[in-house]
């Protein structure tokens, strides 16, 4: 019995070592690529311990941008496992119930949440991508959404988009204009920074001023 029970201990231990050196060569992989795509400010984002919100209407940018950042969970992945995710409606989307994800799910420690709702999720900060209107109306044209839903995005961007949440949110937050290129090296250093306070909705983009001022020049 001794030496079946010695048996496994050793088969146990030998698997948790391998799926350790797994692990390492997983994460050394993933560092060295960072580096060669995105360049040394995108492997100092990983070594942050923060629960960061990537938010912002639907064409900004969000999964773009995520895409060259480490330890990045999709919300619609999450509610879906957290059995908060509806049935998908006929322009594609599927409701997320926010009440009761925020009440079901075990957040991480550190993580980079993708998804135009993230912010409403017990996070310690927020990065809220923006886009211009007519730039944000292509890509979702680009993308086969219909001409209403198209409008709405694109009305909600232009009235702030993430920011009709957040006016008296006290959590740090990040607004970036994404409508020409994604700025991951900004990103990477905000993290890097221990995601300072850096906008408040007094700074925040102003479409309807920029419209303006772009059909109004002086």
């Amino acid at each position: 019995m001794n030496v079946t029970a010695s048996f496994f201990d050793s088969l146990l231990s030998r698997w948790i070592l391998s799926l350790y050196l797994h692990l390492l060569l997983l994460w050394i992989f993933t560092s060295l690529r960072l580096i060669f795509v995105q360049g040394l400010p995108c492997l100092k984002a990983m070594l942050v311990d923060s629960l960061i919100a990537c938010t912002g209407s639907p064409g900004t940018g969000k999964t773009t941008l995520c895409s060259s950042l480490p330890m990045v969970l999709s919300m619609a992945h999450i509610a879906e496992q957290e059995g908060c995710l509806g049935a998908v409606q006929s322009d594609g989307a599927a409701e997320i119930d926010i009440a009761a994800l925020v009440d079901s799910w075990q957040a991480p420690r550190s993580a980079i949440i993708d998804g135009h709702l993230s912010h409403l999720l017990p996070v310690e900060a927020i990065l809220i991508l923006r886009c211009h209107p007519e730039v944000l109306r292509k890509r979702l044209e680009e993308r086969g959404y219909s001409p209403e839903k198209v409008q709405a995005n694109v009305e909600i961007e232009l009235l702030g988009g993430p920011w009709n949440d957040l006016i008296a949110d006290e959590r740090p937050i990040l607004e970036i204009d994404c409508s020409l290129e994604s700025r991951q090296a900004i990103v990477a250093q905000w993290i890097d920074d221990g995601c300072p306070h850096s906008t408040t909705a007094d700074d925040a983009i102003d479409w309807v001023q920029s419209l303006v001022d772009e059909r109004n020049p002086l």
